[in-house]
């Protein structure tokens, strides 16, 4: 997908500054029209917020008030926001209501980073300085961020999910694949249990550490 591609109400968004790769991953409530606009409120924000030097938290709370003022009723997005310097391997992330992003170490180990969680953008109460949480990531280390339509398609007619559990044998299976090559595993995954019929946007998003 291009840059900023919008999914209905998901979206992603990628840039590389002198600070490190930007990266966004978000869903916007609803579905169609109202949820693509919504979403394009908030990529507006934050492309123009990172565009005039702010930080991560800045960008933030921008796409927060971009949401939250410009649209009727209670509109919200739930979005994983992150800058990974991968010269260094520092990472700083804000997860908003939002899945938790996942790391895939070069041996294939999977882990959630849990931290830097805040409530989703444009929810009253979201807080005027939301706090990115950090770590260093070595190299080899894959960066995973998706949103819930991946671990939330339905499994055949029982109720059933494809859940977390789908997506993190996904990705050991496809452990020592490129990041594209991971991206067409997981996605083939989703499209077999679905029965080629999605009942929700589903993205993804897997960036590297060479």
């Amino acid at each position: 997908m291009l840059p900023g591609y919008e999914v209905g109400g998901d979206f992603f968004d990628y840039a590389d500054d002198a600070g490190g790769v930007w990266l966004t991953l978000a869903d916007a409530v609803g579905k169609g029209n109202e949820a693509a606009a919504l979403a394009s409120l908030a990529v507006g924000a934050l492309r123009s917020s990172r565009r005039s030097g702010a930080r991560l938290e800045d960008a933030t709370r921008a796409m927060h008030e971009a949401v939250r003022s410009g649209s009727p009723g209670s509109p919200f997005i739930t979005a994983v926001s992150a800058v990974w310097d991968t010269r260094t391997g520092r990472l700083r992330w804000i997860t908003a209501g939002h899945p938790r992003p996942m790391v895939m170490s070069a041996e294939g180990v999977v882990t959630s980073l849990i931290d830097g969680v805040t409530r989703p953008l444009g929810v009253p109460g979201h807080g005027s300085a939301p706090a990115a949480a950090e770590c260093v990531l070595p190299p080899g280390s894959r960066l995973v961020l998706y949103s819930d339509g991946i671990v939330e398609q339905p499994v055949g007619t029982g109720g059933e999910r494809f859940g977390t559990d789908g997506l993190l044998a996904a990705l050991h299976e496809a452990q020592a694949l490129t990041p594209a090559g991971i991206v067409r595993r997981v996605q083939d995954a989703v499209i077999a249990i679905s029965g080629g019929q999605l009942r929700d946007d589903a993205t993804l998003l897997v960036v590297a550490r060479d």
